[in-house]
């Protein structure tokens, strides 16, 4: 287990999280190691979501640190980058935007350089100049009229994902990226991953998707809220482990 700040981009200690009175994460103490990918694996309702959002500073915790340590990267290559002190890219999943939001591909995309210029400022000729080079990188550019809510999934996912890259951050939070899309789609999303990766970005991604999952650096195993298993994959995603946290018959 990665356990100091120094060897870290993100360390939790004791951490608890949830909806109202819904307790999701309990007592949560983890890490994630800079410039590496990370997988965040576990059942529904595990709370790797939930996770993803304590880390991206959108779900307030009720007990314990999160604490953002140096060497968050510098960005997606395509400028000076964020650093350790800014706010991590976060891509929901392609459900949770809605289909009537009257926005294009572009525009949505454009939305990630939003944290850096504020609600009223105008983007920049190299500001569109980042959006359009996200998109490309997905291979959606072609689709920058379009409304989002006209797109297939594996489009507005792509979309979203081009969103993250263009916020240039440090740590890019990715909740299960590639679920439900076809195979063209997977392997897109999965190769700017590793190639934000090799740039300088600190990347960690929910997944289902244990194949996936073992070709990651680093793997956080969740169980009911809790860490269960945290290490090389090879190490965590092991059949004893998979049957104990998914509560599978044993092999015999």
């Amino acid at each position: 287990m990665v356990d100091t700040p120094e060897a870290s981009a993100i360390t939790l200690r004791g951490v608890s999280a949830g909806y109202g009175s819904r307790r999701v994460l309990h007592q949560f103490h983890g890490a994630i190691p800079a410039l590496a990918d990370t997988v965040v694996v576990g059942p529904n309702g595990s709370g790797k979501s939930t996770l993803l959002g304590v880390i991206a500073g959108v779900t307030p915790t009720t007990a314990g640190t999160v604490q953002h340590g140096a060497g968050m990267g510098t960005g997606c290559g395509m400028g000076t980058g964020m650093g350790s002190a800014a706010r991590p890219a976060f891509v929901v999943q392609r459900s949770a935007v809605s289909d009537v939001l009257p926005l294009t591909a572009r525009d949505t995309v454009a939305m990630g350089r939003w944290d850096r210029l504020g609600l009223w400022k105008r983007l920049s000729a190299r500001d569109w100049s980042v959006v359009d080079t996200s998109m490309e990188r997905l291979g959606v550019r072609d689709l920058a009229g379009r409304q989002l809510g006209e797109l297939s999934g594996g489009q507005r996912q792509r979309v979203l994902v081009a969103q993250g890259l263009a916020q240039e951050a440090g740590l890019i939070l990715l909740d299960e990226p590639t679920t439900g899309l076809d195979l063209a789609a997977q392997r897109r999303i999965a190769q700017v991953i590793g190639e934000v990766k090799s740039e300088g970005v600190t990347v960690v991604q929910a997944t289902h998707d244990l194949a996936a999952a073992r070709r990651a650096d680093h793997c956080l195993l969740l169980q009911d809220g809790r860490l269960v298993g945290e290490g090389a994959p090879a190490a965590v995603l092991t059949d004893a482990a998979l049957e104990e946290v998914w509560q599978l018959p044993r092999r015999v």
